[in-house]
């Protein structure tokens, strides 16, 4: 019996490992597309100026769809695999099993006869809010209208722009759904495609953002203008680095407060002593080039004050 117990809990271990892994590859970029599923109301292949060229883009870039009955009309859905559960089978052992989660997000496709009606009716904001009752209200909904331009073209005086931007403006502030104006299947086809690669990435971004945080990332070599930290070697780098992120501090000037004070503690410990914190670093000398014709200026009063204020100033809605 007790072996059956640790051979189980080994198992669990096990699984435990592998499904963890499985989601950290599965976030990936270039991974987490395979994992996406678009699901296509069958309303919209019959609005006007799309029909099946909608799918081709996707089945172009190798994206899986579906064309289904959604719960909304003419609308768009994402769903994500998981294979990340633990189940217990029949046979009294346990294995990984798939989930499925539909991401909280709407894309509601409208043509543009459609939406001069609402326009005119003014019945827009009534249709949009009347949707998203069907969800939570953690979804997020947008507005996706299919061929204004030239349906505006076409019917001159169909609707005045105040009437439809009026429209436009209600349903952003009163029911935080934005738009879209798109007048050719390719352009919803490259939309989809967009918001597809960018819903199935966000896990991916959010842990790296929440990573980045925690840690002080910047002390890595990430991208060029990192600087790595090792054993104390590369601190003064560092220090410049700091230096002339700063507005209008170049690498001369920054040179010069590091010649003066060559860690940061010793610059803020300059700067609780001192009676004129602003004009600290006032008269420091610029060395601008070299040899004989060798010119020398100063800091000066005003990039003194801004340096000594970031360092100093604890207030953060003050303005540097």
């Amino acid at each position: 019996m007790s072996s059956n117990v640790d051979k189980n809990k080994k198992k669990l271990d096990r699984l435990e490992k592998q499904a963890l892994g499985e989601n950290q590859r599965i976030i990936k970029p270039g991974e987490c597309m395979k994992y996406m599923t678009v699901e296509i109301d069958s309303g919209c292949l019959s609005i006007e100026l799309l029909g099946t060229s909608i799918t081709s883009v996707l089945a172009q870039n190798q994206i899986q769809y579906k064309i289904r009955s959604n719960i909304i009309q003419n609308s768009i859905i994402w769903k994500r695999t998981l294979p990340q559960n633990l189940i217990s089978s029949s046979q009294n052992e346990l294995q990984l099993s798939e989930k499925i989660v539909q991401e909280k997000i709407v894309l509601l496709l409208m043509s543009a006869k459609d939406f001069i009606q609402h326009v005119k009716s003014k019945s827009l904001l009534n249709e949009i809010k009347t949707n998203q009752q069907m969800f939570s209200s953690d979804y997020t909904f947008e507005l996706m209208i299919c061929g204004l331009k030239s349906y505006c073209t076409q019917n001159r005086g169909a609707v005045g722009r105040t009437e439809t931007e009026f429209a436009l403006t209600e349903i952003q502030l009163q029911a935080n759904c934005c738009h879209r104006l798109l007048e050719s299947s390719e352009e919803v086809g490259q939309v989809i495609q967009q918001y597809t690669k960018s819903i199935a990435e966000r896990p991916y971004k959010e842990q790296k953002a929440e990573k980045y945080e925690k840690e002080n990332f910047y002390l890595g070599n990430d991208s060029k203008d990192c600087v790595r930290v090792q054993n104390g070697i590369g601190l003064s780098r560092l220090w410049q680095q700091q230096l002339i992120k700063l507005p209008n501090v170049t690498l001369e000037i920054a040179e010069a407060i590091i010649s003066k004070y060559p860690m940061p503690i010793l610059f803020v410990e300059a700067l609780e002593k001192s009676d004129s914190k602003e004009t600290l670093l006032a008269d420091l000398s610029i060395r601008r080039a070299g040899g004989p014709l060798t010119t020398n200026r100063r800091i000066g009063n005003e990039l003194s004050r801004k340096i000594c204020n970031l360092f100093m100033n604890e207030d953060p809605s003050s303005n540097i």
